[in-house]
């Protein structure tokens, strides 16, 4: 029965590394530099207020996404009016721009809960290892340190 158990557990482990690994792979993609300063400006707000995005919760990217997207609908309308060009810019950097780091921001979000979980998982799975099993398992890792 041990060595079932022991084989059960053996498996969840394996499973909880390699979704790790997809997790630190993909942490290595969004790894790439932020497009805007990352201090995005709400629209209409009565007193000019800046959300830092790369500390924002989702909660405040969902808001700040929906001020301005509603800011530049808005903006289109306008120029749509007065029959001019729309320069697509907020603040120096386009809409996609500041959408583009708000999506980044929750994908930073996601994983850093994802890897909390995981930890926590592997963990609790370390305490399921059988004595024996861990005593083999520290050989195997002296005896791959000896090599």
């Amino acid at each position: 029965m041990t060595i079932d158990y022991d084989k059960k557990v053996d498996e969840l482990i394996k499973i909880a590394q390699e979704k790790k690994s997809a997790v630190l792979e993909s942490e290595k993609i969004i790894g790439k530099a932020w497009i805007t300063n990352c201090s995005l400006p709400i629209p209409f707000q009565t007193k000019e207020t800046f959300l830092n995005i790369q500390t924002a919760e989702v909660n405040a990217l969902l808001d700040a996404i929906t001020s301005l997207l509603s800011y530049q609908a808005f903006r289109n309308k306008a120029c749509e009016v007065l029959d001019v060009k729309s320069d697509d810019l907020y603040h120096g950097f386009t809409f996609e721009n500041w959408i583009s780091d708000c999506k980044k921001r929750v994908k930073v979000i996601l994983i850093k809960e994802q890897k909390t979980q995981l930890n926590t998982i592997e963990s609790r799975l370390n305490t399921l290892i059988s004595p024996e099993r861990k005593r083999l398992l520290e050989l195997e890792n002296i005896e791959n340190l000896l090599k």
